[in-house]
């Protein structure tokens, strides 16, 4: 399918890319018509390559410059080279017809006219089920289109807590302009318009809009507004201009009545005086995008809705809200549109919008009309040059940034080279393909197992889908690395244990601290000694906000399952025996869900004799290095700080131990991929993954055995 993205130049490029995955939340829409947001999608558009762009902003050389001094030349030509080929994805607001639903949605079938909120210009779009709303009868898609921007309005209307016979002053009447301005009078305010370009003055009065000012020719506004107002001044003030000086923000200051409130919805200099917001005491808010509802993942991701009780207008209700204002003609748009382009020449409509700015308000892209028959995936094929005689080829299923960081950097030094990747979304393609060069990329993991010309597998997706995954690539006879955890639960880790020894299949888990050099030299050093050890390993992680999703028990599975295993599995190997007690518990009494998983310490008795305490942290400070793990036995001490420095009391340690940081990641994929030509064994298998998840249960149902 086709779609649009920003490319390195800041122009919009028309690619081909594969369809998105419908998931259970999602609708699968075949795309109609979208609108260009003209403040959104066209700032610094057309701002020119990488080298000019640094030639205006030297922070950027400064970013490169230290990169060089600590990462080398190789790996930042490899940033340089992905960034120069990087595409952004745009677009948010479009409408089109339903061609295949999520197990989870209800009351929506193939289709059925939809309009939509958060998805790219593209020709195929799969939307969560609350950011959609069903278009009424005469509206057309190109109408339905300004549904996503349209929220941006509403919500900053709500704001502004309208009530009838009230006054409004809208400062800037461009797309959110005009949009604000018509919700401002269907909500019953009097809307009193400022704008200096005549055309946008224009096609306000032709929406209805009777005063409407020009900012040039009036002498006094903040007089003018006033007399305006019987003496009174504006009830609400939406700033819907873009601007970045803050000279006509505080002018607008001086529009509002004694305690009014002002609502900043454009994007607009925020240098404020103090002196008329303290005078008139007045209530300023800032809007943020479509409703409550955004940014939450809980909403936008697994549709949870909120009850409407508590919260009465969301993104989604403002959506359908904004379609019925559409079908009873309180809201028009037609007059609005300069445009309407095809998606194949997008690059024409973004540069409408530029270089026209007096006169386009808004461009809308359409799309081929497409079948309600659900499309078959044409997973994109690029031509790669031949696999070098014993080169392993790799595929890898969720390629984010863990992944882009610390693996894939090392495939070429180890024979092997990045041959398919399969990632729900396609934004990383494009960075992808110019540094790897890989012949296949897909949305559909399935594509990828079924390849026969894939050796190996590697995932690298959210926690909660690494059980299903690994079981997928073992079915399907693939040799597969899994990164942490292996499972969320006891029972999903040990039903894949099971699967890996009938199928004979191969299988690891990317506990890579087990090979940095510093672990191997301390474990050589501990194995010579006798008599019980001590471990004490303390972590000082990074606090999390409580959406995040490593914190959601059905995603992420905590901290304790999705990064606790690393430690748990880190003691366990350097101990050498197995577990014969859990014990510990969680900071807060479980008083609260994000800071117990935050928050724990874990006591580990060995059948060796050996005991460890691992203490997890994130209510400390990042000025303290993440990672000290302490090991006592013999009357030696040692003190492994972040994997970048081993200390040694008492004894004296092997020469020639790393300076710098290094978890063993390299090493780690390296034991792998030996292990897939038949060349060594693996150093974690799946049997160390369920382990470590008999030791999280235990510790959660509080017992030892």
């Amino acid at each position: 399918m086709k779609q649009v993205f920003l490319n390195a130049s800041q122009t919009a490029e028309v690619v081909e890319v594969d369809i998105p995955q419908c998931g259970p939340q999602d609708v699968l829409i075949a795309a109609r018509a979208s609108l260009i947001s003209t403040g959104t999608e066209t700032a610094g558009y057309d701002a020119g390559g990488l080298l000019a762009r640094a030639v205006r902003n030297p922070s950027v050389v400064g970013r490169v410059l230290h990169s060089l001094a600590t990462e080398g030349a190789v790996a930042t030509g490899r940033k340089i080279l992905a960034k120069r080929e990087e595409l952004l994805p745009l677009g948010y607001s479009g409408a089109g017809t339903v061609v295949a639903t999520g197990r989870a949605v209800l009351g929506l079938a193939r289709g059925d006219r939809v309009a939509y909120a958060g998805a790219a210009h593209a020709e195929y779009v799969a939307v969560n089920q609350q950011l959609l709303a069903v278009i009424p009868e005469g509206v057309s898609f190109e109408a339905a289109a300004f549904g996503g921007v349209g929220c941006i309005a509403l919500h900053g209307v709500r704001l502004a807590e309208p009530t009838l016979g009230e006054t409004a002053v809208v400062v800037g009447l461009g797309l959110i302009g005009l949009l604000a301005a018509q919700c401002a009078r269907a909500s019953g305010m009097r809307v009193i318009g400022i704008e200096p370009l005549a055309h946008r003055r224009e096609v306000a009065q032709s929406l209805g809009l009777d005063l409407v000012l020009d900012p040039a020719t009036e002498e006094d506004l903040g007089r003018t507004i006033l007399s305006l107002t019987g003496g009174i001044g504006a009830d609400a003030v939406l700033l819907c201009a873009k601007l970045q000086a803050s000279e006509v923000t505080n002018a607008s200051l001086r529009y509002a009545r004694d305690r009014a409130r002002v609502v900043m919805i454009g994007d607009m200099g925020l240098d404020l005086d103090r002196g008329p917001l303290f005078a008139k005491e007045l209530n300023l808010r800032v809007s943020r995008s479509y409703g409550p509802g955004r940014y939450d993942p809980d909403y936008e991701c697994k549709g949870l809705d909120y009850p409407v009780g508590y919260v009465r207008w969301t993104e989604g209700r403002n959506l359908a809200q904004l379609m019925t204002m559409l079908g009873d003609g309180t809201l028009q748009v037609d007059r609005m549109i300069s445009a309407t382009v095809g998606i194949a020449d997008a690059a024409t409509g973004y540069q409408r919008l530029v270089a026209s700015p007096d006169s386009a308000l808004a461009v809308v892209l359409t799309y081929p009309s497409k079948s309600a028959e659900p499309p078959t995936p044409a997973p994109v094929r690029v031509t790669a040059s031949r696999p070098q005689t014993g080169e392993l080829r790799i595929g890898v299923i969720g390629a984010g940034s863990f992944v882009e960081s610390n693996l894939l950097p090392h495939l070429s030094g180890l024979g092997a080279r990045l041959h398919a990747v399969a990632n729900r979304g396609n934004s990383a393609f494009s960075r992808l393909r110019a540094v790897y060069q890989p012949s296949l990329l897909t949305t559909d993991p399935e594509e990828l197992l079924a390849d026969p010309e894939v050796d190996a597998v590697i995932i690298g997706t959210r926690h909660d889908s690494h059980a299903a995954l690994a079981r997928a690539a073992v079915l399907a006879g693939k040799p597969v690395q899994v990164e942490k955890p292996l499972a969320l639960t006891l029972a999903e880790a040990d039903s894949l244990a099971r699967l890996v020894v009938e199928r004979d299949a191969m299988l690891t888990i990317g506990y890579n601290r087990r090979l940095a050099p510093t672990t191997v030299a301390l474990r050589e050093v501990l194995s010579g000694l006798p008599g019980p050890k001590q471990f004490l390993y303390r972590i000082n992680a990074p606090l999390l906000p409580p959406e995040h999703w490593t914190l959601d028990p059905n995603e992420g599975g905590g901290r304790l399952v999705g990064e606790g295993c690393h430690f748990i599995d880190l003691v366990c190997y350097l101990a050498g025996s197995e577990v014969s007690e859990v014990s510990g518990g969680f900071v807060g009494g479980g008083q609260s869900a994000s800071p117990a998983q935050d928050n724990f310490t874990l006591t580990l008795r060995f059948r060796g004799g050996d005991l460890a305490t691992i203490v997890y942290t994130g209510q400390g400070n990042p000025g303290l290095e993440k990672e000290r793990l302490e090991v006592f036995a013999a009357g030696k001490a040692f003190v492994l700080d972040n994997f970048a420095r081993l200390l040694a009391y008492g004894t004296r340690l092997p020469v020639g131990l790393p300076k710098r940081e290094d978890k063993g990641f390299r090493a780690h994929l390296a034991s792998f991929l030996g292990a897939v030509r038949g060349e060594s064994a693996l150093v974690t298998t799946v049997w160390d993954g369920v382990r470590v998840a008999r030791i999280i249960q235990q510790l959660r149902e509080g017992r030892g055995e």
